[in-house]
This record gives structure tokens, C-alpha cells and sequence, in this order.
């Protein structure tokens, strides 16, 4: 592995590993992405886990184990799936691809966050779409309780929408729009990595836990990592930490 790069993604999980792609594939920067759990390579090399491969369950045999207090009253433990695996919680997750409201993004332009609204945002929710093969399932593919819960809330005068993806709905019952593809989960690796990976600037190490990043001179110039249990220093012109909260 090399020990200095253009660009040094920490983490590779929902975001790490879209980011990662996407650099390798739109730039000639050299990117090294690290991820603390395992990179079990594309998609058609057959080397996934079923368990996270099958959308119909939540692929909980990679998960970090966190658990806290979901509020200061409650005295039991809750567990805070989050996945430890290329791809991160996109690889063990429900599928559910929503982007929200209008109204949201248009907000958080108004509050001074140029390039946030609605407008601005939606070529690239079109284009994460597309690459992480999101469709609405169809009536005939729901289980009988999700039915049921639809049949309900119909009931109940709740409108029955045909895409709860529409921007300016704020109220609605429908299935949900998912990224699964033939009843694979399909995660961000598959939709971001695996296109680039043949490229000779795309460096994508698993089992690879970054403790912390150094600076020198008030910037970020490496990261110290264990990899594959060993201590390295890794250097990058540029560090994007994507290694979740």
C-alpha cells in the first residue's frame, strides 16, 4: 500500500465509499480508501456474505456493537446498528432511499447554505438513484403485514401516494422507494467502487482502523492506522474523514 497519497478517504461506509468512486473516477488524483471492516472486492467476485447480500433481513453479523441510552430516563441499553464492512450501514441496512422534502432543503439555502436547495440538490439525488438502482416495489412484492399497514392508513384517511419521493408531498402512504436489485442489497460499494475499481488510482484497503489523524502546521497531513494489525503513518495531500459520528 502506498504510504503517501493525493487523497485519503477515512472510512468507507455510505458515503466514504460513494465519495472514494467518484474521485477516482472523475479525477487523476491517486485515493486511498481505508476501511476499518472488511472489503470483500466487487460484487461478481462472489465473495459477499448472503446475509448481506439478501435484502429481505438486516445483515447484522458486521455491526459495531454500539449501545447507549436512547434517553436519559430509560435505564435499558439500545443497540445503535452501525455496519463495520465496506459499504458500511448501506451493506447491512433496510433499503429505504428517500430524500426528503422540498421544504427542507430550501430551508437550510435560507439559512445562508448556498447550493442546498431543493433544486440545486436534485440532479445529484437523480444520479445517486441511478447508480444505486433504487425502484419502488411493487404491490405484489410486499409482505402481507406491510400491506396491511398500507390497507390501515388508507383506512384511516391517510392518502395512498404512488412515490413518497415526491418532493412536495407531506403526507402520504405507499412502498417505500428501495435500493434492491433482484433482492440484492445494493450498497454504495457496489454502486461507487466497484466501477472504478480497475483504475490505477483507486487503492481500496479493508481492515484497515484509523485512531487518529496528525497535523502539522493547523493542517491535516496523515492519518496513524492499524492495518492488518500493524502500525502505519499514512500521508495524503488532502484527508476527508467519512468515518461516520
Amino acid at each position: 500500500m502506498s504510504e503517501a497519497s493525493d487523497i485519503l478517504v477515512v472510512g468507507g461506509g455510505t458515503s466514504g465509499a460513494a465519495l472514494a468512486g467518484l474521485l477516482a473516477e472523475q479525477t487523476d488524483a491517486s485515493v486511498l480508501l481505508l476501511e476499518a471492516g472488511p472489503d470483500y472486492g466487487p460484487f461478481e467476485g462472489g465473495r459477499w456474505p448472503v446475509e448481506l447480500l439478501d435484502a429481505r433481513h438486516i445483515g447484522l453479523s458486521h455491526d459495531w456493537g454500539y449501545q447507549g441510552l436512547a434517553h436519559p430516563t430509560h435505564e435499558a441499553l439500545t443497540a445503535f446498528n452501525r455496519a463495520r464492512v465496506i459499504g458500511g450501514c448501506s451493506a447491512h441496512n433496510g433499503c429505504v432511499a428517500l430524500a426528503g422534502h422540498r421544504r427542507d432543503y430550501d430551508h437550510w439555502a435560507e439559512l445562508g447554505n448556498a447550493g442546498w436547495e431543493y433544486e440545486a440538490v436534485a440532479p445529484a439525488f437523480a444520479r445517486a438513484r441511478r447508480r444505486l438502482r433504487v425502484r419502488i416495489p411493487g404491490d405484489d412484492e410486499v409482505t402481507p403485514y406491510q400491506a396491511a399497514f398500507v390497507a390501515g392508513a388508507v383506512a384511516a384517511g391517510i392518502p395512498r401516494v404512488a412515490n413518497l419521493d415526491e418532493p412536495d408531498d407531506d403526507r402520504g402512504v405507499g412502498v417505500s422507494p428501495a435500493n434492491i436489485a433482484e433482492g440484492v442489497r445494493w450498497n454504495t460499494a457496489f454502486a461507487y467502487l466497484d466501477p472504478a475499481r480497475a483504475r490505477p488510482n483507486l487503492t481500496v484497503r479493508g481492515g484497515a482502523l484509523v485512531d487518529r489523524v496528525l497535523v502539522e502546521g493547523g493542517r491535516a497531513v496523515a492519518v496513524e492506522a492499524s492495518v492488518d494489525g500493524r502500525r502505519q503513518v499514512l500521508r495524503a495531500g488532502r484527508i476527508v474523514l467519512a468515518a461516520g459520528a
